[in-house]
């Protein structure tokens, strides 16, 4: 080559900088690496878990329901400065701009999450979400564009299309199976709390009629036999101080705050809801707090009369919270203590349960993203506008965990299974049944029960009565929260609506 000839000095070497490639001129290309360190921060402090698994195929974490989309909205469209205000790139430029900082394209934005944070996702809000249909739908999509491939091609073999459009069949019968069940499931659920609320009319009528010996009898058998539908679920957890009125200071989207945690239940006697609020003091929330506040709502609360000895639950898959191995030994155990005699837990399909809980957390979402809430008296101010609300300071909450799987047998395939059945004859020990579906199937016997050889003293479980404050298990927010919280108090919040865990 013509100048391999020359003399080094008459070389010079031509490097493209950075901006100087095909990309130049791009926002994603030009951003400095502190803007992108910056947003995902901001993504960060803005998104909390969802209780999936971490090697879920679908998103681990949410954003804040308060924002709707990533990108900014087009300019010209209705309500523009209201959307603005749910925009993630919008608020996160809004406080790039205050503080002097570059803004970033919605474009840029989005690269950066599918690159850096792609089990990060806009909290779902359509109410007919379901992973496992999203999946399918995917699926059936590939086998679909792949047998378009196959025809349009002309070269293969009669057996490859058969193999794709057996998949394909395949997969559509496995959705339509899958939703035929959630269907049925919905179905029994409904026509549960139908004959609840029924049955306590009638209950009800009865007792406001004269006693005689005719309707004391016909009162005695109802009473007997009434069982109690409720409906429980967690609402996606707070964050305090919380700004949904004001427009929010910049610098305390990089803030840590306090973390609530909210659950919900829905009495069908009536339809009234009823819910229990707590902070990461005492939390985070575990089958401890689901179980402590069932059983403290049916017989602590006294809004449950003492005569009701049967009681059946639905409630939401999450194995964190519920449908796990300390659930039901605590099911057992409060049967075993002659609480109750009968205690029934079911779940509807994954993904579609769709049930009184969610138009009750629909409600005081609502008023809550749409207002300034700084502090738990506030938060408790705006939730008992809709239902009757009990705080926990780790009074409440027992210790259930800790000490039920002492006493019985673990229960096999407990995720696959939606009806939990526990029953105790008297002068007999407690017996847990099962089916794989909430509404139809033969209940079968399982081997949960109290564990052979047990002392006297071992059965007992006296730690089952001791709160989480009496065991010392209420914690301190962490010093950097507890900064955090108090620079957001001094700076941003006037001092009759502190939070009440602030230390200024």
């Amino acid at each position: 080559v013509w100048w391999a000839a020359l003399p080094s000095d008459h070389l010079v070497d031509v490097q493209y900088p950075h901006g100087k490639h095909g990309l130049a001129g791009r926002v994603s290309n030009s951003a400095k690496i502190s803007t992108k360190q910056s947003f995902l921060k901001f993504v960060d402090e803005n998104s909390q878990v969802n209780g999936r698994r971490l090697d879920s195929r679908n998103p681990t974490h949410y954003i804040f329901p308060k924002f709707r989309t990533i990108s900014e909205p087009k300019r010209g469209v209705s309500a523009y400065n209201e959307k603005v205000k749910t925009s993630l790139v919008c608020e996160f430029n809004r406080t790039q701009k205050e503080a002097g900082l570059d803004t970033i394209s919605s474009q840029t934005a989005l690269n950066w999450m599918k690159a850096e944070r792609p089990k990060t996702a806009i909290y779902p809000h359509q109410s007919d979400y379901c992973d496992y249909c999203s999946k399918v739908k995917v699926e059936i999509q590939a086998c679909q564009q792949k047998l378009t491939r196959l025809l349009q091609g002309g070269s293969s073999s009669a057996e490859d299309i058969q193999e794709i459009r057996k998949n394909k069949e395949d997969l559509e019968n496995d959705m339509e199976e899958h939703r035929r069940v959630a269907r049925e499931s919905l179905q029994h659920y409904r026509q549960l709390k139908e004959r609840c609320e029924e049955q306590w009319k009638e209950i009800t009528k009865l007792e406001s009629t004269p006693s005689s010996p005719e309707r004391d009898e016909k009162l005695k058998n109802l009473q007997s036999t009434f069982t109690l539908l409720l409906s429980a679920d967690y609402q996606m957890s707070k964050l305090l101080p919380y700004w949904g009125y004001s427009a929010q200071p910049s610098s305390t989207y990089y803030m840590q705050k306090v973390s609530y945690d909210i659950y919900g239940i829905v009495d069908h006697r009536d339809g009234s809801g009823h819910l229990y609020l707590l902070n990461e003091t005492t939390g985070p929330k575990n089958t401890d707090h689901s179980f402590s506040y069932l059983l403290h709502y049916l017989k602590s609360s006294g809004k449950v009369p003492s005569w009701v000895r049967r009681v059946h639950v639905f409630m939401d898959n999450a194995g964190s919270t519920n449908k796990n191995q300390y659930m039901m030994a605590a099911t057992l155990e409060v049967l075993q203590q002659n609480i109750l005699d009968y205690f029934r837990i079911s779940f509807m399909v994954v993904g579609h349960t769709k049930f009184a809980p969610d138009l009750l957390f629909s409600s005081t979402a609502r008023d809550f993203y749409g207002s300034d809430v700084f502090n738990e008296r506030e938060l408790v101010a705006v939730m008992e506008q809709h239902a009757s609300v009990v705080f926990d300071s780790g009074r409440i909450v027992r210790a259930w965990r800790e000490t039920v799987m002492k006493k019985y047998c673990s229960l096999p395939g407990i995720r696959g299974l939606h009806d939990f059945l526990g029953l105790r004859n008297r002068g007999e020990d407690a017996v847990m049944k099962v089916r794989d579906k909430c509404y139809t199937g033969t209940l079968k016997a399982t081997p949960m029960k109290i564990a052979t050889g047990m002392s006297a003293s071992d059965r007992a479980l006296p730690g089952v009565g001791q709160s989480y404050f009496a065991l010392g298990m209420v914690k301190q927010l962490s010093e950097s929260k507890q900064s955090h919280l108090n620079q957001m108090c001094a700076n941003f919040i006037p001092q009759d609506r502190w939070h009440e865990l602030a230390t200024n």
